[in-house]
């Protein structure tokens, strides 16, 4: 599943865009992904499922997908995805003054 940090109206601005801090590792974080318990080969096609999601399904993409702004995390307890639960989650990173979705 894919997640966006939601905005944070009272720090946002015409000009800023603040949203909420997400935690993740780097989709890029091999040792990292593997410290959560993640297949690496597993993650990168989450990932390509979801980029086609957007693209072809959604008809919206992520338009600045470097490893900073795509995060994974293990999945919450209790969220349903059909790619079972407890496996990875990719998504846009997050936090600060913009970026993308975390994970689901």
């Amino acid at each position: 599943a894919v997640e966006t940090p939601a905005v944070v109206g009272a720090l946002t601005s015409a000009r800023v865009l603040t949203m909420t801090y997400e935690e993740g590792v780097s989709v890029t974080d091999v040792a990292g992904l593997r410290r959560l318990g993640l297949d690496p080969n597993e993650v990168s096609r989450l990932l390509c499922e979801a980029f086609n999601a957007m693209i072809f399904d959604g008809g919206f993409v992520h338009c600045d997908p470097h490893p900073g702004n795509v995060l994974v995390r293990r999945r919450r307890r209790g969220h349903c995805s059909p790619h079972g639960a407890g496996g990875a989650a990719a998504g846009g990173g997050g936090g600060g003054g913009g970026g993308g979705g975390g994970d689901g």
